[in-house]
């Protein structure tokens, strides 16, 4: 049997990756595919095998002699070890890549794709709510949780707080100039602001190659490019992909780096049995889908699908735990052909909404037109009722994306029907689609963001999370507190959102919380203040104001702990701790001096834990009561929070609250001298930054 040849990469240079380790965990982990019998492709050449390798390739392997011919990957490839993996460097693209790419060739496991065929209708399974079971096996037929593990241990990738998976033509669209400037700039604000990982199908055509172009713009115009990385995860057809030699190695350790240049794409293009799509260049991270075939496409498709809504059972995301909601996925469609339907139907049976670019072109404006003109009457249904005159428009806009394909007439018939079945599919899950125009004053980060929402339409406590997550009160203004919206909305917990808008400083949720229903009176318990103070005194990625004030209460009360340490350092009964509020008061009378009382003296503000929490009542001293007090709740709310807001250096949330406060005189001589004494403090500790902000906020 021939083998492929191997395009070996012995180039110096350092790896960002523990190489060993990647290549320990990608054999231990991964497996190829290759074929392993010949059967003549007789609609194409009989030179070639329906896997599309040539016959020299395939060496003396027999020859299926069927009429007709047929192949299938369970029973016509073999698994082999890996051989492709690593880091790709690009080279000849026009500039030099920031950054190594890696990479990995990924084959199915034959096995577990048999046994999810025994799971029949997807469709039916899906209705029936069986997702859990059929992901149970998608996760060995292809390899996610391996490929999970991979991506973030191995690689190093920060987990997404959303997924933005973008599908599309595979031929370069047009559009204006002005609307392309702001369709890239939108799409790179929608992943900067929400923490997203872009996915696309990682290749050099189409919209792949604009999402990379994208990306790209982004990072030459921001000076800290790793603060500000956009991931951007291509997952392709192995079998597809232009000059995939130079990634392979023959002894199986991985290119660290493979060279991949533009030289040798231009060098194989016409060449016999070579045919394929260049990767993007500007794309971070690659997985190449190996199903055994070779020139072919669509192998990603499923593997792309399983592998997104994998992420979204395994990973949550939120600012707090309480708060916290499976990671999002939103598909974005631009363009395409029959894959980009086949892959929008993949999204929605997952229960993913779809965002779909009107005036892109082809299966984007033929699913525009199916979503916007057909009517159904089985929404969340079986199936649709179309009327007759627009089912032979239907087929008339879907012929067309076949009409340049040089398909025989019966594969012509057979593509437009397999595409007009999956869109009436489609057309079931309207409520997941967003239809996007170009042309209306609107950016496309909006329209990303609002269709998660409309997903999520039933379900305003998700709602509520989700713009929290991503500190976007306007979608919640929108979506939420609405007057049509009033009676779910008065129903959710508003108070853990305030909470967690306060502890992040998000102080146009906090408004915006307070206008629709949070009142502060009802809000702020003492136990609710112990915990607003120890969330940022013991986060570990906290400010140095936050430094400051720990620091300080271990001046005042030594004896909280040995050394007031981040919450990561901390042992879980120190975590709660119950005079924490009695050492904030000792540490105000420290600031200001004797003349001023503590506002938290005594038992009355020692706050134990109930048995609810899970966690063991700390022992008081005689001098305090052991019992559990009751929740008591502050008659001046305000002025608490503007003595929190202060004391935490959330300086402008401290102005919302002076505003609100019965006494803002006597609010504002406090404050101005919390202020002063900080800013000398901060000085001392030669932070001269902080020392600053302190002193010009207390004029």
């Amino acid at each position: 049997m021939a083998v492929d040849m191997k395009g070996v990469n012995n180039v110096s240079g350092k790896s960002s990756l523990d190489t060993e380790q990647v290549a320990d965990f990608i054999k231990s982990n991964f497996t190829q595919r290759q074929c392993k019998r010949y059967v003549p492709n007789a609609r194409l050449d009989k030179d070639f095998c329906l896997c599309g390798r040539t016959n020299a390739w395939h060496g003396d392997l027999s020859v299926q002699d069927v009429s007709p011919a047929k192949w299938h990957l369970e029973t016509d490839t073999e698994q082999t070890t890996p051989d492709c993996y690593g880091e790709i460097s690009f080279r000849g693209f026009g500039h030099e890549t920031r950054n190594r790419a890696p990479y990995v060739r990924v084959g199915l496991n034959v096995e577990a794709l048999k046994e999810l065929e025994s799971f029949g209708n997807i469709d039916q399974m899906v209705k029936e709510k069986r997702l859990d079971d059929y992901m149970s096996v998608a996760e060995r037929a292809f390899k996610l949780e391996e490929s999970w593990k991979l991506i973030t241990e191995m690689w190093g990738v920060n987990n997404p707080k959303l997924l933005i998976s973008v599908t599309g033509g595979a031929t370069r669209f047009t559009m204006k100039p002005r609307l392309t400037s702001s369709f890239k700039k939108g799409l790179i604000k929608a992943a900067i602001s929400t923490g997203a990982w872009i996915i696309t199908g990682g290749t050099s055509t189409g919209v792949m190659q604009f999402v990379g172009e994208a990306v790209r713009e982004h990072e030459m115009s921001t000076v800290s490019a790793e603060v500000n990385k956009v991931i951007s995860l291509g997952i392709a057809t192995w079998g597809g992909v232009d000059n995939r030699t130079a990634l392979v190695h023959p002894d199986g350790n991985g290119s660290f780096p493979a060279l991949y240049r533009n030289e040798d794409l231009l060098k194989n293009k016409g060449k016999k049995g070579l045919k394929g799509i260049p990767l993007d260049h500007n794309h971070s991270h690659f997985i190449l889908v190996d199903n055994g075939t070779e020139n072919a496409y669509g192998a990603e498709i499923a593997y792309r699908a399983n592998l997104e809504h994998y992420i979204t059972t395994q990973l949550t995301t939120g600012i707090t735990k309480q708060l916290s909601i499976n990671v999002p996925v939103v598909l974005l469609v631009v363009e395409g052909g029959a894959n980009t339907i086949s892959t929008v139907y993949e999204a929605v049976k997952m229960n993913h909404p779809v965002v779909i670019v009107k005036g892109s072109g082809r299966a984007a404006d033929l699913l525009t037109f199916a979503c916007t003109e057909i009517v159904t009457t089985d929404e969340h249904g079986t199936g649709v009722t179309i009327k007759s005159e627009l089912e032979n428009e239907l087929k008339r806009k879907t012929q067309d994306l076949f009409k340049n394909l040089n398909y025989d007439a019966n594969r012509f018939e057979e593509s437009t029907s397999r595409s007009i079945n999956t869109i009436k599919k489609i057309l079931c899950f309207k409520h997941l689609i967003t239809i996007y125009n170009v042309e209306e004053n609107k950016d496309i980060d909006v329209a990303i963001l609002d269709s998660l929402m409309k997903a999520n339409m039933d379900n305003a406590q998700k709602q509520l999370h989700l713009s929290l997550a991503w500190n976007k009160p306007q979608l919640a203004k929108e979506h939420i507190f609405t007057f049509e919206q009033r009676a779910v909305w008065t129903k959710i917990r508003m108070d853990l959102a305030m909470e967690a808008a306060l502890v992040q400083d998000r102080i146009e949720f906090v408004k915006l919380l307070m206008v629709n229903g949070v009142d502060l009176r009802q809000f702020l318990t003492y136990r609710r203040l112990r915990d607003l103070y120890l969330k940022v005194i013991t986060d570990k990625y906290s400010s140095h104001a936050a430094d400051l004030i720990r620091h300080k209460l271990r001046d005042v009360r030594i004896s909280w702990t040995q050394d007031v340490l981040p919450k990561c350092c901390l042992a879980k009964s120190q975590r709660y701790e119950p005079r924490l509020l009695n050492h904030v008061g000792d540490l105000i009378i420290a600031l200001l001096g004797d003349q001023f009382n503590n506002p938290y003296p005594g038992s009355e503000f020692v706050i134990t834990e109930d048995a609810k929490d899970k966690v063991v009542a700390v022992r008081l001293e005689n001098s305090f009561n052991a019992s559990q007090p009751e929740d008591k709740l502050f008659v001046l709310a305000e002025r608490e929070l503007f003595l929190w807001a202060i004391l935490t250096n959330r300086l402008e949330m401290a102005k919302l609250f002076w505003r609100m406060a019965k006494d803002p005189l006597g609010g504002a001589l406090i404050g101005s001298a919390l202020l002063k004494r900080l800013s000398n403090l901060a000085l001392q500790d030669e932070e001269v930054d902080l020392a600053n902000e302190y002193m010009e906020a207390s004029r």
